[in-house]
């Protein structure tokens, strides 16, 4: 399966495509400013990061097949 990094993982939209993907059996990591407070699905990764900040996604980025921003 494949690995995915999700920005805005705790989102609206986000919420659902982490999600989904996880139920899949993809790995997943999500993008958040606080790891600690993230509220995310058993299995998926929070990683430190704010795309606002350069060079912070960039290690979040290693060895990752695909990433998304959802939008809503």
């Amino acid at each position: 399966m494949s690995t995915f990094l999700v920005t805005g993982p705790t989102g609206n939209v986000g919420r659902h495509v982490v999600s989904a993907l996880s139920t899949a059996g993809h790995e997943v990591r999500a993008l958040v400013r606080d790891p600690a407070s993230a509220v995310l699905p058993h299995g998926v990764t929070a990683v430190r990061g704010d795309l606002s900040s350069p060079g912070t996604p960039t290690p979040a980025l290693r060895d990752v097949d695909s990433w998304t921003r959802p939008s809503g």
